[in-house]
């Protein structure tokens, strides 16, 4: 994105108005995705270069442009006639971040003149941007493009080397939001926080942050996101002057699991789910956030919602060898240790919550008793903390962290699980039959040394 001088190429946040004279108001969005997807022949697509303009303007800054399959490049060639646009945000050709960011090549060919300009041949082509597939139209009403003036900043909510998160309000409209820029933009920095945006934009969940838009100044891109006055979950942990009831605490990991197992279903693995990542809504509710360090399994994106992960699970066709990223104390043993990992890095992650909400303490060694082998201590975690615990709720945690990744559950039978315990607690709901074996507590001689289970 990028603020243009001298042309406009196409305008982010631009409305389609009708494609191949179809209007896209009273049409089947489905319908339209699939026209532009499967479509051999030239596409006409009308725009509206600034939607916020009063209803007898719409005419006058609407554009009409031809698109032509690029079968070379995969992508959508574009001929519009070439207008200036004043103080807007455009693709920019020229900003290869960006062009990473956004993800699906578009082909751009200027047809027009404006005084001074030189008319380019339908053949010329003025630079590559980048549109991805999965921005269909539907997803288009959850992000917007801000400009910086828009916004009245208030007090930072946090801190880190790179970057920060400040408390924003809309000029116009009172909304409170989470603006998140950079203030130290080295390479790694940019890139992981270019992941987190493309990685945010992609998601819609109750229990997943909502990304709403951009703000594009001096060349930076920051990410605005919704705004949560609960604050980070680790924080009400370890806070004893706050009430968690067991049915709370269920209903808290009830949150986190749904969530987590949206993320699967979108072939996303977190990387660095840690209490302190989990944020609440003012009316309790759970979100999982910071996206920076996720990664995404599947190169494919033609299809924005992939098959959910358990199905496609054969052993050992799934796990590679990434990067070990993320907080030591929430990491599973096979990524600490460098081994090959999937998703299941996620689950050990979670199951380390879960012992969180059980003691309502900090997932810090000093506090949460491991094993030589980066495992839980089970046993002695038992014995510590789990003197009124439900034998169900701990259980879960046990089998979620267990070292054999392969023999944790997916995040789709946890959050089934934690679903049918938080019923039992609400409304006395009776327990799935497969959780009643876990609801006996065993008897252990719990010591330090005791390994845990497998």
């Amino acid at each position: 994105v990028e603020e243009a001088s001298d042309a406009l190429d196409i305008a982010i946040g631009s409305r389609v108005l009708e494609v191949n004279g179809m209007p896209v108001e009273s049409s089947n969005l489905t319908e339209l995705a699939a026209i532009l997807r499967t479509t051999k022949d030239d596409l006409s697509i009308t725009l509206e270069h600034d939607p916020e303009v009063s209803p007898e303007l719409g005419k006058e800054n609407s554009t009409s442009l031809t698109v032509a399959q690029n079968n070379n490049k995969g992508g959508f060639q574009l001929k519009s006639p070439l207008r200036k646009k004043r103080d807007g945000m455009f693709i920019s050709p020229s900003n290869p971040d960006l062009t990473s960011f956004l993800g699906y090549e578009l082909r751009i060919d200027r047809v027009g003149t404006l005084p001074n300009k030189k008319k380019p041949s339908t053949d010329e082509d003025i630079g590559t941007s980048v549109f991805n597939r999965t921005m269909s139209l539907k997803s288009q009403r959850y992000q917007q493009i801000f400009r910086s003036s828009d916004l009245v900043r208030g007090e930072t909510l946090g801190k880190g080397f790179f970057g920060q998160a400040v408390k924003v309000t809309h000029r116009k409209t009172g909304e409170v939001m989470v603006l998140k820029e950079l203030v130290r933009c080295n390479d790694d920095a940019q890139r992981t926080f270019l992941q987190e945006a493309k990685v945010l934009r992609s998601l819609h969940h109750k229990n997943v942050l909502k990304f709403i838009g951009v703000v594009y100044k001096d060349k930076k891109l920051s990410i605005i996101t919704e705004y949560l006055s609960g604050g980070a979950l680790g924080r009400i942990i370890v806070d004893h002057s706050v009430p968690l009831s067991w049915c709370k605490r269920v209903l808290i990991a009830k949150d986190i699991s749904s969530g987590l197992e949206y993320l699967h279903s979108m072939k996303i693995i977190h990387r660095d789910l840690n209490s302190q990542n989990c944020l609440l809504k003012e009316d309790g509710t759970v979100v999982v956030a910071d996206f920076g360090l996720a990664r995404i399994t599947v190169e494919d994106k033609s299809n924005p919602r992939l098959p959910v992960i358990q199905d496609l699970k054969k052993p050992g066709h799934r796990k590679k060898r990434y990067t070990v990223v993320g907080n030591p104390f929430w990491m599973a043993p096979e990524m600490m240790k460098g081994y090959i990992y999937d998703e299941k890095v996620d689950i050990f992650s979670f199951s380390l919550i879960i012992c969180e909400l059980i003691g309502r303490i900090d997932a810090d060694p000093d506090l949460m008793p491991r094993l030589s082998n980066f495992g839980l201590n089970v046993n002695l975690f038992r014995k510590l903390y789990c003197s009124d615990c439900p034998e169900v709720f701990f259980q879960i945690a046990v089998k979620g962290s267990n070292l054999d990744s392969d023999s944790r559950p997916s995040s789709y039978t946890i959050c089934k699980w934690l679903t049918s315990l938080s019923l039992y607690f609400e409304h006395g709901a009776p327990l799935l039959d497969e959780l009643k074996p876990m609801n006996v507590s065993p008897t252990i001689d719990a010591s330090p040394e005791t390994e845990a289970p497998a």
